[in-house]
C-alpha cells in the first residue's frame, strides 16, 4: 500500500506501479474520464487517470452509490475478472465487507469498463485524506513526507499495525 499528500504524486505512483505491474497481464486500457462542461465540450476529469484494468489491479471507490452498485466512497476492490456478456466488456470487482454478524464477506459487483473511472480511482496510492479509517497489516509506503503537516503525518502513520513495515519515499 501507498499513501501520499497530493493528487499528482498519487497519480505518478499508480501509473508507475500499473505501468509495471501490467506487463504481466493481458490488460485493457480504460481512457481518463471526460467531464460535460458545454453543449458540446468536455474537459477530462483531473481526478481521473488512464488505468490498465486486468485481474488483480486495486481499484477504490470514488463516490456513494446505493442504488446500482452499492458501493461506498473510499470503499476498496479487487478486479477479480473481465469477462464479456452480450458483447460489453465488464469486470467483476470484489470488495470485503461485514455481514450481519460483523464477520469478513466478499461482495463482488459486475460493473462495465466505461463505468469504472466513474466510479472508481486506481488504489495502489491514495491520498491521506482518503486513507482515513484505514488499517494496512502488510507494508506501507508513505510519500510526501516533507508536505505534510503534524496531522497528516500522524494519519498516515497510524494506517500501520506494525512500525516496521513503514516505509518513506520521495518522487
Amino acid at each position: 500500500k501507498n499513501i501520499c499528500y497530493t493528487n499528482s504524486t498519487r497519480k505518478y505512483v499508480n501509473k508507475l506501479l500499473n505501468d509495471v505491474i501490467s506487463k504481466d497481464f493481458s490488460s485493457i486500457l480504460i481512457p481518463v474520464n471526460k467531464i460535460k462542461v458545454g453543449e458540446d465540450k468536455y474537459i477530462d476529469d483531473t481526478y481521473s487517470q488512464k488505468i490498465k484494468i486486468h485481474k488483480g489491479v486495486p481499484l477504490i471507490s470514488r463516490m456513494n452509490d446505493k442504488h446500482k452498485y452499492k458501493i461506498v466512497n473510499n470503499e476498496e476492490f479487487i478486479c477479480k475478472k473481465i469477462k464479456t456478456i452480450n458483447k460489453m466488456k465488464i469486470a467483476i470487482l470484489e470488495s470485503i465487507r461485514p455481514n450481519d454478524k460483523g464477520e469478513p464477506t466478499k461482495y463482488n459487483i459486475n460493473i462495465p469498463l466505461f463505468k469504472i473511472q466513474e466510479h472508481f480511482a486506481l488504489g495502489y496510492c491514495i491520498t491521506t485524506h482518503k486513507s482515513q479509517g484505514s488499517t494496512i497489516e502488510g507494508n506501507l509506503t508513505i510519500w510526501d513526507w516533507e508536505k505534510m503537516d503534524k496531522k497528516l503525518r500522524y494519519t498516515a502513520l497510524t494506517r500501520a499495525t506494525k512500525n516496521k513495515n513503514i516505509h518513506f519515499r520521495n518522487i
